[in-house]
């Protein structure tokens, strides 16, 4: 089947009434046919030929989309990480808390950790060592550069 190149859906109906038509419709009228009858007869010959490449431009139409879904299909399957959906959490305002490192080694080992490792309290205690470390490194680095300087 040959490509169909344009959308037959934007065909201009033909004006059979015209003077460039005379010479098909001088062929087809006799002395029972009328010039409207031809020129009726012409334009159901044209509708009926359009409509065909209507439906074959449609099949055309379907199969492009099926290959291209394949396609798509394919590409998915073979890029799996450059499909796969956001999430739609945003940015953090604040870091996340967590245990420290010393509660976690525990954990890994699978040794007996106190609950309280894990409640508020703990955990608010974590981060003011965490804060307090921060601090006196940088403290450190400044007195390093106050000396070298």
């Amino acid at each position: 089947m040959p490509r169909i190149r344009n959308n037959p859906n934007f065909n201009i109906y033909l004006d059979y009434a015209t003077l460039p038509y005379a010479a098909a419709q001088e062929q087809i009228i006799n002395e029972h046919i009328t010039e409207a009858q031809v020129i009726q007869f012409l334009w159901n010959i044209w509708e009926a030929a359009n409509n065909t490449k209507k439906a074959l431009w449609l099949e055309q139409e379907h199969k492009k989309l099926a290959e291209e879904e394949a396609v798509q299909k394919e590409e998915k399957k073979k890029y799996k990480h450059k499909y796969m959906p956001i999430q739609a959490s945003g940015v953090l305002d604040e870091a996340k808390i967590m245990p420290s490192a010393y509660t976690i080694q525990k954990l890994d080992k699978g040794e007996y950790m106190e609950l309280w490792y894990f409640t508020n309290d703990g955990l608010d205690e974590v981060m003011k060592c965490m804060l307090g470390r921060l601090l006196s490194r940088r403290m450190q680095w400044y007195y390093h550069l106050y000396l070298t300087s």
